[in-house]
């Protein structure tokens, strides 16, 4: 697997509304070498204002539960004025129903606000790559839904196994790395696998990954 290149420095754009949480994150990532800038803002209203004069940022980092608009809303609007924006939701419960309404606004992923700030960064950097933050059960959500608004032909519905070993991939991981993760065999990774590509009708972890996220069955796209 060849190695990911290096990125430039990212901008990120923080909707928090408690002040000393957004004035610590502003402050601690913008020290960060691998962050070109931060603003901060209060609430979505404020930040979608911001736009009019800012050019948009490569990742918006928002909470959820915001005075006046809330976060998965927002989501919504910042990607239909910048499409190649990605957006990760911060919260402080790991509530899933809440961030999988956010995932279907056009999220890739969330952190807990309990997360280190080495982790917030690097979870800012991954989704600017192009990957995504997402657990097994929401990835398993995004699947039933997409399967179930698109009435995706029984042959091409991936099982939730076969969906594991695709955000494996996806996370750049290598496959025995997925089957620790997983707790299975190696061998058990490669059957799910070769399914998985026979299902995709393609021959490498490039062109699974580049056709499920083309389908809008993985990390964060619009399942309607």
């Amino acid at each position: 697997m060849s190695e990911t290149p290096p990125l430039s420095p990212v901008e990120i754009w923080l909707v928090e509304d408690n002040e000393l949480l957004r004035q610590h994150l502003h402050t601690n990532m913008e020290s960060d070498e691998r962050v070109r800038k931060v603003l901060s803002f209060p609430c979505m209203e404020h930040a979608l204002k911001a736009l009019e004069k800012e050019d948009p940022p490569q990742v918006l980092l928002s909470d959820l539960g915001l005075p006046g608009m809330d976060g998965a809303e927002g989501i919504k609007l910042f990607k239909e004025k910048c499409p190649d924006l990605e957006a990760l939701v911060l919260t402080v419960y790991d509530d899933r129903e809440k961030v999988f309404e956010a995932i279907q606004a056009g999220a890739s992923g969330y952190l807990l606000k309990d997360s280190t700030l080495e982790d917030i960064v690097e979870g800012c950097i991954k989704v600017a790559r192009g990957e995504s933050i997402l657990d097994g059960m929401i990835a398993r959500m995004m699947l039933n839904t997409f399967q179930k608004k698109k009435n995706v032909p029984s042959d091409l519905r991936l099982t939730p196994r076969e969906m594991d070993i695709l955000n494996g991939l996806a996370k750049g991981q290598y496959m025995k790395e997925i089957a620790y993760e997983l707790g299975i065999k190696f061998t058990t990774v490669n059957f799910h696998c070769d399914n998985l590509y026979k299902k995709l009708h393609v021959s490498s972890q490039r062109e699974a990954i580049t056709k499920a996220k083309r389908m809008g069955i993985l990390f964060g796209l619009m399942l309607y």
